[in-house]
C-alpha cells in the first residue's frame, strides 16, 4: 500500500527530470566553451584513447589540480562515444542534470 502513496512523487520527479533534459538539450549542438574544456578534454591525452589500463591508473592521481576519478572516468567513456566532439559530452552532462533532477 505504501508503494501507491509514492507513484505522485515518482510522476512529479520523472516529469521534472524531463522538463530539465529538455532544458539542456540544446547544449547538444554547443561547441565546447573556452574556460576549462581544452584542459579537460581536447588537450588532455588522459581520455584521447577511451578507457585503458593506464589511463584508469591515471583517473585516480590528481590532476588539473583536482582528485575527480569520477569525471576523469566520464569523461574517458565519453571519447568511447564521441571521440573528441562537443556533443557527445553535453548529451553526457544533460543526461545527468535530468537524473539528479529525477533524484
Amino acid at each position: 500500500m505504501k508503494y501507491l502513496q509514492r507513484i505522485p512523487a515518482l510522476r512529479l520527479g520523472l516529469a521534472l527530470g524531463a522538463l530539465v533534459f529538455l532544458a539542456y538539450l540544446p547544449t547538444v549542438g554547443y561547441d565546447f566553451c573556452i574556460i576549462d574544456d581544452s584542459q579537460y578534454v581536447r588537450d588532455n591525452p588522459l581520455i584521447k584513447d577511451g578507457i585503458n589500463l593506464e589511463a584508469l591508473a591515471g583517473a585516480f592521481k590528481v590532476r588539473a589540480g583536482y582528485w575527480i576519478p569520477v569525471t576523469w572516468l566520464s569523461l574517458m567513456a565519453d571519447s568511447l562515444y564521441s571521440g573528441i566532439k562537443p556533443w557527445g559530452y553535453h548529451l553526457t552532462n544533460a543526461l545527468l542534470h535530468a537524473a539528479n533532477a529525477l533524484l
